[in-house]
Parts: structure tokens; C-alpha cells; sequence
């Protein structure tokens, strides 16, 4: 395999749940391999992050977004950055927040093309390590499609 570690953003506005989230994950592998876990504490931050480190841009496995930061929507906005504005269709990202009533999930998973969607409640380290093991398997599928679709379309 090509990889190191898999790259993991997380993006929150409250330093205890980044804490919490970095700790859960702390020693989760995917496929003998350990996550290296970016944090950032609002949209600009994540996308500072993405813009001046190439690296993880190009390889960020998993992101989890909180909506609610530095406005209603902020993750929301984040989100179509990362697939709009860069491209980026791979990377599976997760939508978590505290406030569902702010960004009902059934409108969400419409209108946003994210792999998932939970509250913060319902981020056990359990369901944190089941959606990072899936999410990095899917990513690799992802990405071996599009590579074969971009190799298919150069012949």
C-alpha cells in the first residue's frame, strides 16, 4: 500500500469534542494503519488547513464537520468547499452536530453530498471507529474507481 497513516479532519468549534474525538481515535488502525488526526476549530480554519497543506488536501481520508460554528451552516458551507470549490470527491465526510434542528439530516443528505450524518450524542467511540473503518475502505474504492475511469479515459 501507498500509505502511511490515513489522514482524519475533524472540524468543531467546541474544544472539548475535538479533545474527546482525538482521544477516541487515538488508537484506531485501519488496515495495520494508524490515523493522523487534524483538528480545526471553524470553516476558515479547515479550509487554512486545506490550502496550506498540499498533503492532506490530496489525501484526507475522513472528515467530520460540525455544522453550527462560526454561523448556522458553516460545516454545510465547508462541505460544498471541499466537493465544490476543490473537487474533491472522495473523501467521505460525515456531518455531525448538536444542533439537528438546525440542519435536519433528511434536507442534509439531500442537498449536500456527505457519507453521513449523526448527532453528537451519538458519537461513541464505537460509532466513531465502525464509520472510520467503513469510511476508509470506501474512500479506497473511490478512489481506485475514479483512477480507473481517468486511466480508461487517457487510452
Amino acid at each position: 500500500m501507498f500509505f502511511k497513516e490515513w489522514p482524519v479532519l475533524l472540524v468543531d468549534d467546541e474544544p472539548d469534542v475535538l479533545a474527546v474525538s482525538k482521544l477516541a481515535m487515538k488508537n484506531f488502525a485501519v488496515y495495520g494503519l494508524p490515523l493522523e488526526i487534524y483538528t480545526a476549530a471553524s470553516k476558515a480554519d479547515a479550509i487554512r488547513l486545506l490550502n496550506d497543506n498540499a498533503e492532506v488536501a490530496c489525501s484526507l481520508a475522513v472528515a467530520f464537520l460540525d455544522v453550527v460554528m462560526e454561523n448556522d451552516k458553516a460545516g454545510l458551507e465547508l462541505c460544498d468547499y471541499i466537493r465544490n470549490d476543490t473537487g474533491n470527491k472522495v473523501t467521505q465526510i460525515f456531518i455531525r452536530t448538536g444542533q439537528p434542528g438546525l440542519a435536519p439530516e433528511r434536507e442534509v443528505v439531500d442537498n449536500y453530498d456527505i457519507n453521513g450524518y449523526f448527532t453528537k450524542v451519538e458519537a461513541t467511540e464505537d460509532k466513531l471507529y465502525s464509520l472510520v473503518k467503513s469510511a476508509v475502505r470506501q474512500y479506497l474504492s473511490s478512489g481506485m474507481a475514479l483512477a480507473t475511469v481517468e486511466l480508461l479515459n487517457n487510452l
